[in-house]
């Protein structure tokens, strides 16, 4: 491996967590507590879309991970895929990106995205808002360690390449 594309692998990472943390500012600044109470349709496609936006980038780093692993993704459901295959260590050629406990609240934001791209009424189910807030909230940490872990791994990588 060349330790060059490792290193712009890296800055795509770090690019993405920009992102990811400029979705997860803007929910921050924009939800104190009692923001939420009229539960209104205004405030369910804020927090929907911030949920959409969020995996949407998380995705779009995973991607550019698998492809530069040559991770080889199912065709027919290449989302799903490709947050598994996130999950796998891989010996001899990467560790794992995510932990399981990462997996399985990515996946709860993974199957509301689907179901959001595909109905398009205004009438949102605020138990399953709220808890996907929950959700959110600790998929921002969990990403947040997981990310910071796989930079480190990239870095040793590096270094054996050099």
């Amino acid at each position: 491996m060349n330790p060059t594309d490792i290193c712009e692998l890296k800055t795509e990472i770090l690019k993405g967590q920009e992102v990811l943390a400029t979705i997860q500012s803007y929910f921050d600044a924009n939800s104190a507590p009692g923001v939420f109470q009229k539960k209104d349709i205004k405030d369910a496609v804020f927090l929907a879309e911030i949920y959409v936006n969020y995996y949407t980038a998380a995705e779009t780093i995973f991607l550019r991970i698998s492809q530069f692993f040559e991770n080889h993704l199912s065709k027919d459901s290449w989302h799903r895929s490709l947050l598994n295959k996130m999950r796998l260590e891989i010996p001899g050629v990467r560790k794992a990106v995510i932990r399981d406990e990462t997996y399985d609240v990515a996946d709860e934001l993974l199957r509301f995205r689907h179901f959001k791209r595909y109905y398009f009424e205004f009438r949102y189910d605020w138990d399953r808002i709220e808890f996907l807030g929950t959700e959110f909230k600790k998929l921002t940490q969990l990403l947040q360690q997981d990310l910071k872990d796989y930079i480190n791994f990239l870095d040793e990588l590096a270094q054996e390449a050099t």
